[in-house]
Parts: structure tokens; C-alpha cells; sequence
């Protein structure tokens, strides 16, 4: 039992041992595993260059108690216990850091002494980089030649901004992030750019809400100036922009929505394109587009009627008048054995139908023209394809409208009106009512329908049209006549300033023109707004969709499309344009001698006497005197606090010799004495797209000739003018223009003519 105690004691002190033992040896394999790496703390790479006695101490992630320090070459880097290096002479050296547990583990770092570094300076400090697109960045350094140009380069967000070795980076996506340049010698000398990265920026779209105003919308932010943007404008007839527009103003709120601000030199109009080119965009460079104004269009609704015989080929031209420019076509339903074809080129505006119509009957086919500022223009065509034995009849409908006002308690309508168009048979037709329970007449002989209608609604009126000769050929078509009644819009138009704006002279109308029914109401200024507030001035209209038009003068504004269901009282129509009294510059001038005001750049009549219509913008404005003795001008920048303009009266007549240039204005008299007697030409010189047309008078005012659009061999512009007359010597003549903006020449010598 003793020998057994003993034994397990034995055993005891061996386990208690064994385990101490193993213990030690744990720990200290831990202790090796994590220094597995050495890593250096103050150093980019394995590389170090020193100059000739300068020092460095090795930082690295183990304590240096743990670590033996060795250089390969004593005489050109030496090494202490601690890690510090000191630089003896040129050449090169590896100095070797290892565990002293460990001498596996172990770090080279590999030492020149010569030229360090002692400065990196890239060539960018900031950038803006396209997301996807690349860029390289390049560094300088000094000394040019150092020991080692290594360089090592890096991207504080690879996810934003990748870089390689050679200092190419990428966008990756938006963002920004820093990439930085570190010199691999230990030196320490570095240098960094910030790279911004975004998204290609292009022209997401550019609109025109006025003449004057051009809304364009990038894809994505980005700060612009004024200088980034250009316009050019041309007429829509011939796809060409000469006229360069000058932009004023530019503003956004968040650099992405641009508004730009036009001059009123030109004043563009609706028969205007606008050409916008942006420049400087992110991944873009430079973006073109084109617009149009949408001022003064609107969608027009049409009806036509032809009458066709079966296997009789036809040939009818349908001409579009209500759009600017170039149409684009869609022809749907037409009869059988008809085709279309369509002219954009001498003229733009027309298509022609041609074919054999197969089959009779009526076939109501839709032509929409779409022009160039996206305005429609839809015809409803109506086809009578009849024969010797078949008989066709139709109606206009719009024609089928009859109104009573809205204010009325008239209880009947009497309607009047010849409404059938008859074709096939014979040729001459009868007419009856069918089912007459409304009580109405009928001219047999011509299809007049007329009598009372009692009150409003749609009546549909039947109708029998029988061959004259043959009466067992006939047909029996529905008509409807519809009763409506008017309802009453009542309001006044302001400036944006807030002052009612009152018109006199003829010179503003508001017209409201229905886009369902083709109806336009017509008012003049007076008739719509009074400073009076009395309510009593007013349009009747029919019920619908209206765009709305303020004509003041010449000049032309679409204010906006509305539809009316009842009566509006107080409608405020808006308007940029604002009365603005004319004062003369000479005292006790009386301005009723004055005649209307016309703008030179585009000669639209803007006023008249002693009051001119103006949206802000700079002008130059003429009138001339009723006995044409004097003229008027006026150049000034209106504001929104424009009141009153002050205008020179001064000598209308300007003497013009043969051979000598003049440079026209709008209402200038010219004033001419030839020194011999024989033809004289008078023409202008002008450029595209202006339009003078050349008045010749004697010396009593009386007119001699006038010309206009005369393509001479010394012009290019086709819309030039040149008169030829057989002048006396010594008599006097006077020339006048309606248009200024021209070179006036005289001349005995014949100019030529072109086709």
C-alpha cells in the first residue's frame, strides 16, 4: 500500500512537471506566432536613401528589445542594437531586421546612400474627372535625378478613384477622394491632388416659354457662366441661323436649370429658330441643340370636302397655313385607290393626293402636320367618291353652330342655312325633309333648311336628296344643327408689374381662339380691361379649350391655352408689356403730330403719339410727323420701372447724293436732287433676314414707284429692294423706308438684276 502511495506521489510531481514544462513552451510559441511580420512603421517600401552622415532609426511593429539589427556593408551603413542607421559613405547596403526568438522572421530593407528626394509636387492639386473616363497625373521631382525615382502612389477611396503604379487614375463612381504621390525612399517627401468624380454632363433639353427666355436643362449639375453659352437664331423657312443672339443674363438655383435672358436686339418672333450651344460640359466639351418659341403656337383643327368620281383619277393639292416651317406628315383612312405624296422642298407646306377612287361612298380620312415647333394641324377630309348611278351628300359641321348669348331668355333660334353638298347622278338633286318634327322649312330645289329652334342642344335633321331626273336615285343623310349657348369671360390684362393696362387707337387685341371648333374672338384692349373696375367689359365666347393671344401693335404673345365651361368674371390676363408715356424733348411740342412708334431692329409698331408698349429689354424706336417735316427717336433700356422715355424731335429730311452710301433708319426722309436728267436707281444693301421696301415721292409728297424683294447683283439678300425712275435735273425727290437696318445707294448706273 506504502509502495502504491509512493507511486501516485511519483507520478503527481512528473504530471505537475510535464505540465509546467508544456506550459512554457505555449507561451512561447504564441509569443513567435505573432511575429510572424515586421513590419516598418516609418518607411513607404523596403527602401531607404540616405545622404552621406545622416542617420535614421528603424520604427517597425515589434519592440527592439526582441529584434537584431545587421548590415550587410560596415563601411558604407552602419547599424545599431536600437535600430539606428548612419550613412558612411556612397554606395549601398541591406540592413537585415529579425526576431532573435526567430531568426526567420526577418525584414531587408535595402539602403542607397547618395541623393534623397526632397521634393514631389504634382501637377495637379484638384481635378474633375468623368466617371469611367481616365487621367494621369504627373510629378515632379527634386532633384531631378535623385538616387530612386520610385514613386508610390495612392487612393485615400479606391471605390471612388483608382490609381496605378504609373499615376493613371480612373473614376469609378461619384465622389471624391485623394490621391497621393509618395516618394519611395524614405524620405518623406509626398504630394497629393483632390479628384472630384462626376457624371457626363449633357443637354437634357432647352425650351423657349417666350421669345425672350430660353430654358435649358442639363443632365447634371454643374456650374456654368455666361460665357459657356451662345445662341443663334434663323428663320424657319430655310434651316439656316445668320443672326447671332445676344444672351443678356443667365441665373439658376441649382446649377443644373439654366434660364437665359435675350436681348431685344433682334427681337426674335414665332417664324424663329434658336440654335444654343453649351460648352465646357463634363465629358461632353460642347453640346449643340435647337428650339423654337412657343410664342404664338397652337394646335388648329380644319375641315375640308372632296367631291370624287368612281375610276376617275384625281389630282388635288392641300396646302397647310397655320404652322412655321417644315411639316411631317401622317395620312390615315384614305379611300380606296387614293395615295399621297408630300413637298418639303419649294413647298413645304403642301402635299398632293393622287389615284383612282374604287370604291363610292363617303370616307372621312385625318391629315396631321406637325411643323417645326411641334404645333399640329389636324384636317378632317371628307371624301365623296360618287358615280352616275350613286349620290353623295355632306355637311360642314362647324358651319352647324348657332349661338344665343348667355345673358338671353330667347326661347327660339332661327337657323338658316345651306349646309348639303351633293354629287353623282345627274347632277341636280331635290331636296326634302324626313320626319320634319322640328317644324322646319326646306328649299327643294337648293337644300336651304330653315325656321326656329326652340332651345339649346343637337338636332339631328334628316335630309333626302333624290336625282332631278331620276328620282329612284336618292340617299338620306343626318345633319345635325347645334344650339349652343355663349358664355361670358369678363377680366382685365396686367402688366407684371400689377398695373392694369388699358389700350386705345386700334393698336392691342386679345383674341381667343377655340382649338376644337376653329372659332376665334376677337377684342380689342378696351373691350376686355377698364381702370374703372365696372364689370362691364367683356367676351362672349362659346364653351371650350382657347389659346389666348395678346397683340399689342406688331408685337404678338401667347399667354397660355384654357378651357372655359361657365362664366368668368375678373380673368386676369398677364402680360410683360406695359404703357410707358413719350415725352419730348423740345417744351410745347404737341405729340398728336406724331404717328406710330416702330421699332428699328424689327419694325413692329410698338405705340402710337405719346405712349409706346414695351417689355423690358433696350430700343431704338422712331415716329415720324404727320406732314413728314420731323422725326422722332428714342433709344433707352426699359425696366419693370420704366414710366416715361423722352424722345429728340428733330429735322426728318437728310440729303443723299448719287454714289454715296447712307445708313438707313426706319422713318428717315431721304432727299434727293439729281444734277442731270435720266434713270436713277435706288436700292438697298441688307442682310438676311431683313425686308426694306424703297418708297420713291416727289417733292410734294406724292408716290412715284415702290418696290420690294428685288434680287440685284450687289446683294445677297433676296428681299432687297431696287426702283428705277427717270428723274429731272434739278427736281426734288425724297426716298422713305418701312423697314430700316439697309445701306441706301443711288445710282445712274444700273445695279443688275437677278432671277
Amino acid at each position: 500500500m506504502k509502495k502504491y502511495k509512493h507511486l501516485m506521489a511519483f507520478v503527481a510531481v512528473v504530471l505537475v512537471f510535464a505540465m509546467t514544462f508544456s506550459n512554457v513552451n505555449i507561451q512561447a510559441d504564441a509569443a513567435t506566432t505573432k511575429a510572424k511580420i515586421i513590419t516598418v512603421k516609418n518607411l513607404p517600401s523596403n527602401t531607404l536613401t540616405l545622404k552621406k552622415g545622416k542617420t535614421f532609426t528603424i520604427k517597425t511593429n515589434v519592440s527592439k528589445k526582441k529584434l537584431k539589427y545587421t548590415t550587410s556593408n560596415k563601411k558604407v551603413v552602419t547599424v545599431t542594437k536600437n535600430g539606428k542607421l548612419k550613412a558612411l559613405k556612397k554606395g549601398k547596403a541591406n540592413i537585415t531586421v529579425s526576431l532573435k526568438s526567430n531568426p526567420k522572421v526577418k525584414k531587408v530593407i535595402h539602403v542607397t546612400v547618395g541623393k534623397p528626394m526632397t521634393k514631389v509636387k504634382l501637377n495637379k492639386t484638384s481635378l474633375l474627372l468623368v466617371k469611367g473616363k481616365n487621367s494621369t497625373l504627373k510629378a515632379k521631382i527634386t532633384p531631378a535625378k535623385p538616387s530612386n525615382k520610385k514613386l508610390i502612389w495612392k487612393s485615400s477611396k479606391p471605390s471612388v478613384v483608382k490609381v496605378n503604379a504609373s499615376g493613371k487614375i480612373t473614376g469609378i463612381k461619384t465622389g471624391t477622394a485623394t490621391i497621393t504621390a509618395t516618394a519611395a525612399d524614405g524620405s518623406g517627401k509626398k504630394s497629393g491632388c483632390k479628384v472630384t468624380v462626376v457624371n457626363p454632363t449633357k443637354i437634357a433639353s432647352v425650351s423657349m416659354p417666350d421669345p425672350q427666355t430660353a430654358k435649358v436643362v442639363l443632365s447634371s449639375a454643374q456650374k456654368l457662366s455666361a460665357s459657356n453659352f451662345s445662341a443663334k437664331a434663323g428663320t424657319v423657312l430655310n434651316g439656316t441661323f445668320p443672326v447671332n443672339v445676344q444672351i443678356e443674363s443667365i441665373t439658376t438655383t441649382d446649377n443644373k436649370t439654366y434660364i437665359l435672358k435675350f436681348s431685344k436686339k433682334p427681337l426674335l418672333d414665332f417664324n424663329m429658330n434658336v440654335r444654343i450651344t453649351v460648352t465646357g460640359l463634363y465629358g461632353t466639351g460642347t453640346a449643340t441643340t435647337e428650339t423654337s418659341s412657343s410664342f404664338g403656337a397652337y394646335n388648329v383643327t380644319l375641315s375640308e370636302a372632296y367631291n370624287c368620281k368612281q375610276n376617275v383619277p384625281i389630282g388635288k393639292k392641300m396646302q397647310f397655313k397655320f404652322g412655321y416651317g417644315y411639316y411631317n406628315y401622317t395620312v390615315t383612312n384614305l379611300p380606296a385607290g387614293i395615295t399621297y405624296t408630300k413637298d418639303n422642298t419649294t413647298n413645304y407646306n403642301t402635299i398632293y393626293f393622287t389615284g383612282t377612287p374604287t370604291q363610292t361612298g363617303t370616307t372621312v380620312s385625318t391629315v396631321i402636320a406637325t411643323d417645326e415647333k411641334g404645333c399640329v394641324t389636324t384636317m378632317k377630309i371628307t371624301w365623296n367618291i360618287y358615280s352616275d348611278s350613286v349620290i353623295i351628300a355632306s355637311y360642314n359641321e362647324k358651319k352647324n353652330y348657332y349661338t344665343i348669348p348667355n345673358s338671353s331668355t330667347t326661347t327660339e333660334t332661327q337657323v338658316s342655312c345651306n349646309i348639303y353638298y351633293s354629287c353623282g347622278g345627274s347632277g341636280t338633286y331635290t331636296y326634302a325633309l324626313v320626319d320634319n318634327q322640328y317644324e322646319l322649312f326646306i328649299d327643294k330645289n337648293n337644300g336651304l333648311v330653315y325656321g326656329n329652334l326652340t332651345k339649346e342642344g343637337t338636332y339631328n335633321i334628316r335630309v333626302k336628296v333624290s336625282d332631278a331626273k331620276n328620282p329612284q336615285i336618292s340617299t338620306t343623310i343626318i345633319c345635325p344643327i347645334h344650339i349652343v349657348r355663349k358664355i361670358s369671360v369678363s377680366g382685365y390684362v396686367k402688366s407684371k408689374d400689377g398695373s392694369i393696362m388699358t389700350y386705345y387707337d386700334g393698336l392691342t387685341f386679345i383674341t381667343f381662339y377655340n382649338v376644337d371648333t376653329g372659332y376665334a374672338y376677337m377684342v380689342s384692349g378696351d373691350a376686355y380691361s377698364n381702370n374703372d373696375k365696372d364689370g362691364k367689359y367683356y367676351v362672349s365666347i362659346l364653351p371650350g379649350t382657347y389659346d389666348i393671344e395678346l397683340c399689342t401693335g406688331d408685337d404678338r404673345t401667347y399667354l397660355y391655352s384654357q378651357t372655359f365651361t361657365h362664366s368668368v368674371t375678373d380673368k386676369t390676363l398677364v402680360s410683360d408689356t406695359r404703357k410707358i408715356t413719350i415725352r419730348p424733348d423740345k417744351s410745347g411740342y404737341d405729340m398728336n403730330r406724331l404717328g406710330k412708334w416702330t421699332d428699328t431692329e424689327n419694325s413692329d409698331s410698338l405705340g402710337l403719339r405719346d405712349h409706346v408698349f414695351l417689355s423690358p429689354g433696350t430700343y431704338d424706336l422712331v415716329s415720324s410727323s404727320d406732314n413728314y417735316d420731323e422725326i422722332a427717336v428714342i433709344h433707352a433700356t426699359v425696366t419693370s420701372q420704366t414710366t416715361s422715355l423722352t424722345a429728340t424731335i428733330k429735322s426728318k429730311t437728310a440729303a443723299v447724293t448719287e454714289g454715296k452710301a447712307v445708313e438707313t433708319i426706319t422713318g428717315q426722309r431721304y432727299k434727293f436732287v439729281p444734277t442731270k436728267t435720266g434713270t436713277y436707281y435706288f436700292y438697298s444693301v441688307s442682310e438676311f433676314p431683313y425686308d426694306p421696301r424703297g418708297y420713291l415721292y416727289d417733292e410734294n409728297m406724292t408716290q412715284l414707284a415702290s418696290n420690294d424683294n428685288t434680287l440685284h447683283k450687289l446683294t445677297e439678300n433676296r428681299f432687297d429692294f431696287c426702283i428705277s425712275y427717270n428723274c429731272e435735273a434739278g427736281k426734288t425727290y425724297y426716298l422713305t423706308s418701312n423697314k430700316g437696318q439697309y445701306t441706301l445707294y443711288i445710282s445712274s448706273v444700273n445695279p443688275g438684276t437677278g432671277k
